[in-house]
């Protein structure tokens, strides 16, 4: 099955300050909303402006009992609060429109683990997406695979691996899920390691690939390359009508045709229709 490749509208460097890594997107209230697997305290709005993109603190807010967070992306609540993921400690943590920050629910390491999934150190929660009523959890690779559960953090989790990717990655590239993404009640999934946008769809009560977007004509462009590319870069991923969003926490790296620029990209593309 050959994608769709997406069409590239601009591609613009991000200011974020030392050691900003973007990791998942969120559109909110036409906000672009990101946070930073480096900063455990703030969710970032990305302005875009002709020539570059500007991180600036949308909300600040001090992690339960000082925890390590290792925040891998964000999604909105029904109240305006924010939901975001926190890989360190396998949880969800609610941001409320205050800024006040409390856990919404327990780990989710062992359940994940029970159903064959987070079997890889450093391979653990890396997007969440709000379904309807229903919070939907990427587990990143080795295998792969998606947790279901209310969005209140009650009731029962339904944990579940992926089948193989119908577009498989390179060689030598696990399948994988950076983030998820919802638009216009449709669920789509980030398959950096294959440079995939894929739809997902409801198949016998669980989540499966449908629908398939490349952007790797645009990661492997000679303008925005990074030397190492031994896996995919993209982090962060949001939709709205017209575009495809997405991101790449570039590690610091210096990209190949800008030697001294060591900014993140956020990339947007028309959206196929």
């Amino acid at each position: 099955m050959a994608p769709v490749e997406l069409d590239l509208e601009k591609a613009l460097p991000v200011d974020g300050g030392a050691g900003f890594q973007p990791s998942g997107l969120h559109l909110s209230s036409g906000r672009l909303l990101t946070v930073s697997d480096k900063h455990d305290d703030a969710v970032f709005e990305l302005s875009m402006q002709a020539d570059r993109a500007v991180a600036r603190p949308f909300v600040t807010f001090q992690a339960p009992a000082g925890e390590a967070l290792d925040l891998e992306g964000l999604t909105g609540g029904e109240d305006g609060s924010l939901l975001l993921v926190s890989e360190a400690q396998f949880r969800v943590l609610t941001i409320a429109p205050s800024g006040r920050a409390s856990w919404s629910t327990p780990s989710l390491e062992k359940a994940g683990q029970a159903d064959g999934l987070f079997q890889q150190r450093n391979a653990g929660l890396e997007g969440v997406a709000r379904v309807g009523t229903q919070l939907v959890l990427a587990a990143e690779r080795e295998p792969r695979g998606l947790l279901e559960l209310a969005d209140s953090g009650a009731g029962k989790l339904l944990a579940y691996r992926l089948p193989s990717a119908a577009c498989p990655a390179r060689v030598n590239r696990p399948d994988d899920v950076a983030d998820l993404s919802v638009a216009g009640g449709e669920l789509y999934a980030l398959e950096r390691n294959a440079h995939l946008v894929v739809r997902l769809t409801r198949f016998d009560g669980r989540f499966r690939e449908a629908e398939y977007w490349s952007y790797a004509q645009t990661e492997n462009d000679p303008r925005y390359r990074y030397p190492d590319r031994a896996f995919g870069l993209a982090e962060g991923l949001a939709l709205d009508e017209e575009h495809v969003y997405i991101v790449l926490d570039n590690n610091g790296q210096a990209r190949e045709s800008a030697k001294d620029d060591h900014r993140a990209l956020l990339f947007v593309f028309k959206r196929p229709h």
